[in-house]
């Protein structure tokens, strides 16, 4: 009997771990910031070239983190404009947030020139 009451005192331990985390997430922040950097653009299949992966750096400074640094590999399908990947954000601190990414865009009107669709 006693293994079953400890059972269920983990059992409530995680449900409240469980059930808090969803509640911090709702305490949202302001972040601002700007960054800077390059990225490296590698199209493949075709031809003409079917995905566009993107390996991308950059640097700058943000609210709450100060100093970071920011990577991201992306792989974007050219006949629909989506894009899929992931992303690191490490903090001056040595802090990382670590990411995935999914977005789209819309041709802009300038040739080979696209607008990210929020």
């Amino acid at each position: 009997m006693q293994n079953k009451s400890v059972n269920l005192v983990i059992a409530a331990v995680i449900l409240t771990a469980a059930l808090t985390v969803p509640t911090a997430a709702q305490n949202q922040v302001p972040f601002k910031g700007s960054l800077q950097g390059q990225e490296i653009d590698t199209p493949e299949g075709g031809p003409p070239p079917t995905t566009l992966n993107t390996d991308g750096s950059a640097s700058g400074i943000a609210t709450l983190v100060g100093q970071f640094s920011f990577r991201y590999q992306l792989t974007v399908n050219l006949a629909n404009g989506t894009a899929t990947g992931s992303a690191q954000l490490i903090a001056a601190n040595g802090d990382n947030i670590f990411t995935t990414i999914v977005g789209s865009s819309v041709p802009s009107g300038t040739p080979a020139s696209f607008r990210s669709r929020k």
